[in-house]
């Protein structure tokens, strides 16, 4: 196994439990584990990146663009700031929320509405994950999936049958 994941979140959104998921894969299956978080303030609405290497040489997480095999983006405006760092037409996997920056909470800046379908046109396969279904069973579930482990496999980390079977539902996301 040999995988690149990149996440993008904004600060304050909780992500260390794919930090450890994914520690617990590569250790599971014998492979290096390595992760690059830039240093940044931690603030609310503040644009972050983790990088993370699964068997890989880990020389080059400090933003090495289009060479991530996944892509997930905890925000959906989070998905085009990911993409650089996508190699083309690998898997995206993007939770369909929004997260206000300042400039559009206070009214200067408008919410860009076209970050899905500019994605799509540019061909990159997207599982959007719904808002009323963001939790951190169904995200593990799904981006254990995108690194292509099998359903009993998945299984073995995600212990909730249904979420597992959701996230292998045949067009659900596509």
């Amino acid at each position: 196994m040999k995988k690149t994941v990149v996440i993008t979140y904004v600060g304050g959104q909780e992500v260390d439990y794919l930090l450890h998921l994914l520690q617990r894969v590569a250790a599971d299956r014998g492979v290096s584990f390595g992760y690059h978080r830039p240093h940044t303030p931690s603030v609310a609405a503040c644009a972050e990146r983790l990088t993370v290497r699964l068997g890989a040489d880990n020389l080059c997480l400090e933003g090495c663009k289009l060479e991530g095999d996944v892509l997930l983006a905890l925000e959906e405006m989070e998905l085009r700031r990911g993409l650089p760092y996508l190699a083309k037409g690998k898997r995206v996997i993007v939770c369909n929320q929004h997260r206000l920056p300042m400039a559009v909470a206070v009214g200067t800046k408008s919410y860009p509405t076209d970050c899905m379908a500019r994605t799509l046109a540019e061909g990159y396969p997207i599982w959007q994950v719904k808002r009323k279904e963001i939790a951190p069973s169904y995200v593990s579930a799904l981006l254990l999936r995108a690194l292509d482990l099998t359903k009993e496999q998945v299984a073995t980390y995600v212990e909730d049958t249904d979420t597992v079977e959701r996230a292998f539902c045949l067009n659900y996301y596509q």
